[in-house]
C-alpha cells in the first residue's frame, strides 16, 4: 500500500477587502460633503488534493472550498459621523450550499480627531493582532487558530469572530500618530445564553490594546492591524500589549472565577535594497481563569469553558 501523500494548495481571492483601504476602495457613491455609501465584498478559497484520495485508492483527489465570503457596507452622513455593517457566512465551508450569512459587524461611528474616537455596536474586542487583522490581511492563508479570547470561542456565549456587543474608545497620540490605543467595554458572557454559565452578576468585560510604532508608522481604518504590507508601508517595527478582564467570567454558575488574559505581538517588516520584503511576526498570549481542574472540567462538559 501507497504512502499517501497529501498537499494543499491555498487560492487567495480577494475582492475589495475591507473598504476604508485606498488599495481595495469598493465603488462609492458620493452626496455632497462628507456624504458617501461605499459596498464591497471578500472571499477565500481553497483548492485541495490528496495523492490516491480518489474513491477508486489510484487517484488523486480534487476538491474546491469557500472558506467565508463577507459583504461590507460604509458609509458617513456627517462630518463625523459614519456607520459599518458587514456580514459573513458561518458555515460556507465544505459543500453547504446554503450557508447562512449573519450580522459580523453593526458599528455606529463617533469620529472627531485623531485623539479620540467612539464606535459603538457589534464590533472587534480590543486583543492581539491576529484577532484584528481578520482573514484578509494576515501573512498566512489560514487564520490564527488556538488560543482564543473569549469573543472568539465560537459559541456566541461571549461573542463570536472576534466580535461582541459594546463600545470602544480608540485614537492615535503625538503628532505621527506613533502610539496607538484602544480601550473598550462589553457584554462579555451571557449567562442568559445558556444554563449553567458564569457571569451570575452580569458583570461586563474590559478590554484594551496600546502599541508603539518605532520604525513607519502603520496606516490602518480605526483601530484594525494588518499582518504585511508587502513593503508598501515602508519599515516596520510595532509592539503592542493587549489585555481582557472579566469579572466572574469563567468557571461555571455554581463556580465562578475572574478571566484575565493579555497578550503582547511584534510585527517586523523590513524593506530590503533588491525591493524584496523580510516580515517577522510573533505573539505571545497568558490566559488565567483561577478555575480549579474540577471546575474546568465542569465546564468543559456543559459546552466548554465560561471564558
Amino acid at each position: 500500500m501507497n504512502v499517501l501523500k497529501q498537499s494543499t494548495f491555498n487560492i487567495v481571492f480577494v475582492a475589495m477587502l475591507l473598504l476604508a483601504l485606498p488599495a481595495f476602495a469598493g465603488p462609492k457613491l458620493e452626496f455632497g460633503d462628507d456624504k458617501w455609501l461605499s459596498i464591497g465584498a471578500g472571499a477565500r478559497v481553497h483548492f485541495f488534493a490528496q495523492e490516491d484520495g480518489a474513491a477508486d485508492g489510484k487517484n488523486w483527489s480534487k476538491h474546491f472550498g469557500l472558506e467565508n465570503m463577507r459583504l461590507y457596507l460604509n458609509g458617513q452622513f456627517h462630518k463625523y459621523l459614519k456607520v459599518e455593517f458587514n456580514t459573513d457566512c458561518t458555515n460556507c465551508l465544505g459543500d453547504n450550499s446554503s450557508g447562512t450569512m449573519i450580522v459580523l459587524d453593526a458599528i455606529g461611528k463617533f469620529e472627531f480627531n485623531q485623539y479620540i474616537n467612539i464606535w459603538g455596536g457589534r464590533q472587534l474586542v480590543p486583543s492581539d493582532r491576529a484577532e484584528l487583522d481578520g482573514p484578509y490581511f494576515q501573512n498566512t492563508f489560514d487564520f490564527n487558530r488556538t488560543p482564543f479570547y473569549p469573543s472568539d470561542f465560537g459559541n456566541f456565549v461571549a461573542g463570536r469572530f472576534g466580535r461582541d456587543d459594546g463600545i470602544n474608545l480608540w485614537g492615535a497620540l503625538f503628532e505621527d500618530k506613533r502610539l496607538t490605543y484602544v480601550v473598550g467595554v462589553f457584554d462579555g458572557v451571557d449567562h442568559s445564553n445558556m444554563a449553567g454559565r458564569p457571569n451570575t452578576s452580569d458583570n461586563l468585560l474590559w478590554a484594551g490594546r496600546f502599541s508603539y510604532n518605532f520604525w513607519d508608522v502603520e496606516k490602518n481604518p480605526g483601530y484594525y492591524t494588518s499582518s504585511t504590507y508587502y513593503g508598501k508601508g515602508g519599515d516596520i517595527l510595532t509592539l503592542a500589549f493587549a489585555i481582557q478582564h472579566h469579572e466572574d467570567g469563567a468557571g461555571t454558575a455554581a463556580n465562578q472565577s475572574d478571566f484575565t488574559g493579555y497578550s503582547t505581538d511584534l510585527l517586523m517588516e523590513k524593506v530590503l535594497l533588491n525591493k524584496g520584503v523580510l516580515t517577522f511576526e510573533g505573539e505571545y498570549k497568558a490566559f488565567d481563569t483561577g478555575m480549579s481542574q474540577a471546575t474546568f472540567d465542569e465546564a468543559l462538559a456543559e459546552g466548554g469553558p465560561g471564558c
